[in-house]
């Protein structure tokens, strides 16, 4: 595990670094990978290298990258495919000939607005589920690829979103280079437990205000009894 990958300004930086031990399991036969994550680190999108030791520089495009589709509602769903949602998974069902389609991508970088780009999407879908959005670019750099094509599938997935009042977000981005050994993970680290104590609840008048329902109620704390 290596680098948070957040950033407002879309320029990925380094703002946390992280190096802990590893566990690997084995769970209904696969391998499971179980870390300690500190609660600083929770939260924050990181990159984990999965690429062989001997192949760990990142080499020049073009790159794959993978967007392995979550919904956090799938726990209300009445039947749920039978794959793992590592897999990913979404609530929007694929016709036959729409699965097997390839989408054109052709946008510019404001770096060279002249220079009219390229990129190619395709969908992995399992059982009509659309389980991840696969995009092959030829950009030669990486940190270029993700930022470019990350706001690409962001936009598309607002919009089919909106268009069809369904919550979708990205589990994780899985990014290949055709021709090398080369295999990054994208991830956000998941929350863990915390446990809540007395002086959690009765610290209601330090508690940051927030609009109202009602403008004749004002908040003047709580405490436990």
């Amino acid at each position: 595990m290596s680098k948070d990958e957040s950033s407002s300004d879309g320029e990925r930086e380094l703002l946390v670094s992280y190096e802990s031990s590893v566990k690997i399991e084995e769970v209904d036969g696969k391998r499971v990978a179980r870390f300690i994550v500190p609660a600083g680190m929770r939260g924050h999108t990181f990159s984990v290298e999965l690429s062989d030791s001997s192949s760990a520089e990142v080499p020049i495009g073009p790159f794959r990258l993978e967007y392995a589709l979550a919904s956090e509602f799938a726990i209300y769903e009445d039947k749920l495919p039978l794959n793992s949602f590592e897999a990913g998974y979404s609530h929007f069902i694929l016709p036959p000939k729409l699965a097997g389609a390839t989408m054109k991508l052709s946008y510019t970088d404001t770096k060279t607005p002249d220079i009219i780009r390229e990129a190619r999407m395709t969908f992995d879908v399992s059982g009509g589920f659309l389980q991840r959005l696969v995009v092959e670019t030829d950009e030669t750099d990486l940190s270029t690829a993700v930022r470019n094509v990350g706001q690409i599938v962001a936009d598309l997935l607002d919009a089919l979103s909106l268009a069809r009042r369904v919550p979708i977000s990205i589990h994780h981005i899985d990014v290949a280079a055709p021709g090398h050994k080369f295999h990054r993970r994208y991830i956000t680290l998941p929350y863990g437990q915390h446990t809540l104590d007395r002086g959690r609840f009765n610290g209601g008048p330090e508690l940051p205000s927030a609009p109202s329902w009602s403008d004749s109620l004002i908040s003047r704390g709580c405490e436990l009894e």
